[in-house]
């Protein structure tokens, strides 16, 4: 039930962020880039690792979410 309503809030929290950064003319693409930067970097600090490492890259799945991550937006 915890988990539910944090995924609720959370959802709606999103939501909301995004109606501010449209009032404050912020380019959106431009701050979810920022943000997963940010996740990214703190992700690292607290887990006292960088994500992504030789063992990693050896798989035969990273090629493919390399390409499905960039393949985003156009323009």
């Amino acid at each position: 039930m915890f988990y539910l309503l944090g995924s609720i809030i959370l959802s709606s929290y999103l939501t909301l962020a995004f109606k501010v950064c449209e009032r404050y003319h912020v380019n959106i693409f431009q701050a979810i880039v920022f943000n997963y930067v940010t996740c990214v970097v703190t992700g690292s600090l607290v887990n006292g690792s960088f994500p992504v490492n030789a063992e990693v890259i050896q798989t035969p799945w990273f090629k493919w979410a390399c390409v499905m991550g960039v393949q985003g937006k156009r323009i």
